[in-house]
């Protein structure tokens, strides 16, 4: 994503993404597009318990798995960040706002949540 601006297609495509890994029973308990300033890019922040108990390698597996055989296009792994549910962006996230699949997604813009400082971010899923 080469735009500071997050279009509507990956909005879908990581909903997608979601809607498989929901049917999977894969749990991901926190989803959200997270632009990265100093790098120029939106990341697919995902917050799983694998994070937490050194099976992450299993989780980027599992979506592999499910990018590729649900030809899902227009994801790569390369754009996904899977993180532990008590990392401090995601717990703020998770703490704040509880939404579900298949509400819209909520923009957090220049926010602050507790300590933390989010410049742009769309929440998709937030348990």
């Amino acid at each position: 994503m080469a735009t500071t601006e997050l279009v509507e297609k990956d909005k879908q495509v990581a909903r997608k993404l979601l809607e498989v890994l929901d049917r999977w029973q894969v749990q991901v308990r926190t989803a959200f597009w997270l632009y990265l300033g100093d790098q120029g890019e939106w990341k697919l922040v995902l917050a799983m318990p694998q994070a937490d108990t050194n099976e992450i390698n299993q989780a980027y597996d599992v979506i592999a798995k499910a990018l590729e055989t649900n030809y899902i296009r227009g994801l790569s792994l390369r754009q996904i960040d899977v993180r532990s549910p008590s990392d401090q962006i995601v717990s703020s996230i998770s703490k704040a706002i509880h939404l579900k699949l298949p509400q819209a997604p909520v923009r957090l813009s220049n926010t602050g949540i507790g300590n933390v400082f989010i410049g742009d971010a769309y929440i998709l899923l937030s348990t």
